[in-house]
């Protein structure tokens, strides 16, 4: 995808008053005859969600693209000193020191510099399409994301129904996958074009909560979103709603009760895809393992063993390919020598993943240019030998 285009300093964006949650307040309001900004829409979550406010006149009715800047500045600087003072309240996440850094100062006093830039064009949104609506691969937006408890989501996740294209993703994120040459990859990527799939929007639906505000990343966009809670039930002013014994009418209680078993059902679900999800991860650790021996393993069977340094299956395919044989032969004893890990899970499920390590090795012989790729993909079968029965309980 290519970057969005940054928003000219000359524009003036349009301040607008609304009402929110029975609190009269002012946002920004998008330019839609310029590009895109970011920017904007993170600022409007902390004007909305946190009780900011935008240090100008009553009578200022726009604001210009630096002066945003240093709100939103102003606005990060307050939730770092509220950090500061609350230990635990801003925890930084995984490479946080790594996008922030910058020579003589604390990653923490950087982020509000550094993250409003950022947020001049988003570009580098990454998000995993087997996962999570909150799971993007670690980049310097996502991780600030993640720092400020921004509640970024994203709708582009495959059905578990679709296993076939599951296993072929594995854990790759999405720009990946844009030149990734697996066909049903592909497929996935033209039926899906809008970034939003019907079960991502079930997801979507089931993971944010009534009269929650949140932002949906969407082909290079962030667009504020908020699910409207339903008539005639009550809440807390902290948006809780009241126990069912407090609701004064019937349609509240029912509303209660019933979303009590929602919850109890998409726990449920969660704790399933969360399974899934672990079954996913230890299939793609066995293909990467695969396709490591492929490249690297090599076979020595003298009685002094010397430096060999042909990999055996790059010699193989040349022999392969003098009398055209499309059989991919593999001994399970050469797996064993390479990883034994690897070979306890062969062992332990042979078919299973036979079939999907046939398809690691089609990727291996097409990417060696063995042939055609349509050939490889007819023709090709690989064969683990001697592979021993399952070990028993």
């Amino acid at each position: 995808m290519s970057p969005v285009p940054l928003a000219p300093s000359s524009v003036l964006y349009k301040l607008k008053d609304v009402e929110f949650r029975g609190r009269k307040m002012r946002i920004v309001c998008h330019d839609l005859s310029s590009a895109y900004l970011p920017l904007l829409d993170v600022c409007n979550y902390f004007l909305l969600e946190k009780n900011y406010v935008l240090n100008l006149d009553d009578g200022v009715d726009s604001i210009s693209r630096s002066d945003l800047v240093q709100q939103f500045i102003r606005i990060m600087n307050k939730e770092m000193d509220f950090g500061r003072d609350h230990p635990g309240a801003y925890e930084k996440p995984k490479d946080f020191d790594k996008f922030f850094f910058t020579l003589g100062g604390d990653p923490v006093d950087n982020f509000p510099d550094m993250f409003s830039r950022c947020l001049l064009g988003v570009s580098h949104i990454d998000p995993f399409n087997t996962k999570w609506t909150n799971d993007f691969a670690p980049t310097m937006h996502s991780t600030g994301f993640q720092f400020i408890k921004f509640p970024l989501h994203h709708g582009w996740i495959v059905d578990p129904e679709e296993k076939h294209i599951i296993l072929a993703i594995g854990d790759t994120s999405s720009q990946k996958l844009r030149k990734y040459p697996h066909t049903l990859v592909k497929r996935f990527m033209e039926n899906s074009t809008a970034e939003l799939t019907t079960y991502g929007i079930t997801c979507l639906d089931a993971e944010l909560l009534e009269g929650q505000l949140a932002a949906l990343y969407r082909k290079g966009r962030i667009d504020l979103i908020y699910k409207v809670y339903q008539d005639e039930v009550y809440f807390t002013s902290n948006f809780v709603p009241l126990p069912v014994d407090d609701q004064p009418n019937t349609n509240g209680k029912k509303w209660v009760v019933d979303r009590a078993r929602k919850d109890k059902k998409n726990d449920k679900n969660r704790l399933k895809r969360l399974q899934k999800q672990q079954q996913i991860a230890a299939i793609s650790w066995v293909e990467r393992v695969f396709r490591k021996f492929l490249e690297e393993y090599i076979y020595d069977d003298r009685e002094v063993p010397g430096e060999m340094t042909v990999s055996f299956f790059e010699a193989q395919m040349e022999f392969m390919k003098r009398v055209r044989c499309f059989d991919f032969c593999v001994r399970y004893t050469d797996i064993e020598k390479f990883n034994r890990e690897l070979a306890t899970a062969i062992r332990s499920d042979k078919k299973r993943l036979t079939q999907l390590l046939t398809q690691v090795a089609i990727k291996f012989m097409i990417t060696r240019e063995f042939a055609d790729e349509r050939t490889i993909m007819e023709k090709a079968n690989m064969i683990i030998h001697d592979v021993p029965e399952p070990l028993c309980c």
